[in-house]
């Protein structure tokens, strides 16, 4: 017996591959999607076509239907510019968790509902935890591969329409199922971070394809802690905070960025030790729980990768905190995300605007 009709978002990859398989083993009506977003430059259609020919294969081994969303012209106006904006104001962005929210569950929850399906879900390693009404978005069972980072974002309404199939698997047992029901995608490598960027040179990219806003990028100085001019650098956008190489600096000991200011122009360099910082604020702050008006104790991670430290987290409006951590943390990088966890479950996260000693 059917238990529902479930939309995956099909990427390509063996992730997304693995849970529509595993729905359709549940007993659920699936049907695969993908959200056709960028097409480098020159793209022939014989290679726009190749580059869907994993997903719609996927599709074709389970027996499911195949829908591709294209959303090139939302995705550029809402993603890539502002990834351009926040460089040319000295940040970092995190693109993806944007993305998250305003392109793919909101394109693909339409859908769900222009289908008159019921769930939408996804090949990320997080976990929903569920209890009559009330939904929790939680760390993945097996934390190497967690993605609950990139989730804060998404609205709870959102959330109660997702089921997360993957979240209490191992990668290793992913790829373990996916050789054993043979996908065709068993053996592709794991995805770059920034989807729009293979290369991984976002100062190339963006001079390519902004070339008169990268062109009115000045160099400025760069400086040390005292604000003694010891260099210069090319453009502000081309640094990020704890930057080491490409600063064309030699001082004896190995030097750091650790301020960009982009309304001066310029970069301020440090030691290692002058990387640490004991606290940051944050804004657009999206709350997994009902918001806060007191001060409290959590656990907080400031990238992707970051083990997490605890800390006390202040509400300063509806859409604002202050973070101070009980260690001082390194490098803490406005654009980047923060995410506050009570145990294994989001409490919800900002973008970092600012650090302090």
């Amino acid at each position: 017996m059917k238990k529902g009709h479930v939309v995956v978002a099909l990427s390509g990859g063996v992730d997304s591959a693995v849970a529509a398989a595993l729905l359709l083993e549940q007993g659920y009506q699936v049907s695969g999607a993908t959200l056709h977003l960028w097409s480098p430059p020159g793209e022939s259609e014989e290679q726009l076509q190749e580059r869907f020919a994993d997903p719609r294969a996927i599709c074709q081994q389970l027996g499911i239907t195949h829908h591709l969303l294209d959303r090139r012209d939302q995705f550029r106006r809402t993603i890539v510019d502002e990834f351009l904006q926040e460089y040319l104001q000295g940040h970092t962005p995190n693109p993806c968790v944007v993305c998250n929210r305003e392109i793919k569950w909101r394109f693909m929850l339409a859908l769900v509902e222009e289908l008159g399906a019921d769930l939408l879900a996804t090949g990320h390693y997080a976990r929903l935890l569920r209890q009559g009404e009330q939904t929790q978005l939680a760390r993945a069972l097996h934390t190497a591969k967690d993605q609950s980072y990139a989730l804060w974002n998404l609205p709870l309404e959102a959330l109660r329409q997702t089921l997360f199939p993957l979240g209490e698997l191992a990668k290793s047992e992913t790829r373990r199922l996916a050789a054993n029901l043979n996908l065709p995608v068993k053996d592709n490598p794991e995805s770059q971070d920034i989807c729009f960027i293979p290369e991984g040179d976002y100062g190339n990219f963006l001079r390519d394809q902004y070339p008169r806003e990268m062109a009115a990028v000045q160099p400025g100085p760069i400086q040390d802690e005292s604000g003694n001019i010891i260099g210069r650098h090319r453009g502000i956008p081309y640094y990020t905070i704890g930057q080491r190489k490409g600063l064309g600096i030699a001082l004896g000991q190995p030097h750091f960025i650790s301020a960009i200011d982009a309304k001066a122009n310029a970069i301020t360099i440090t030691t290692g030790e002058g990387l640490f910082r004991c606290g940051l604020r944050a804004g657009r702050v999206n709350w997994q729980i009902p918001p806060p008006q007191l001060p409290f104790h959590a656990f907080a991670r400031i990238r992707y990768h970051d083990p997490g430290a605890d800390c006390l987290i202040t509400p300063l409006t509806r859409e604002t905190v202050e973070v101070r951590f009980d260690t001082a943390r390194r490098a803490i990088t406005p654009g980047q995300s923060v995410v506050f966890y009570q145990n294994d479950v989001v409490l919800g996260g900002g973008i970092i605007g600012e650090s302090f000693e």
